[in-house]
């Protein structure tokens, strides 16, 4: 994924992650990305979760967690 990433975007945009979905939003951070955006949701407790999240992947940024 990090190579796809690498090769093909400037700036990628993943939305509406749940905030509970820790793996994803975890994995996401460790290829680069950052929260842009955190989009609070009514009447969801009952399916576990309050908010979404949207990630983005700029390479400019990306490139300094690659290298370390």
């Amino acid at each position: 994924m990090e190579h796809l990433l690498r090769l093909t975007f400037e700036e990628f945009v993943l939305r509406d992650i749940k905030d509970t979905n820790a793996p994803a939003l975890g994995l996401y951070r460790k290829l680069g990305s950052v929260e842009s955006r955190i989009r609070p949701v009514r009447f969801t407790r009952r399916a576990g979760f309050s908010s979404y999240v949207t990630m983005t992947f700029r390479r400019a940024d990306a490139a300094q967690t690659w290298s370390s």
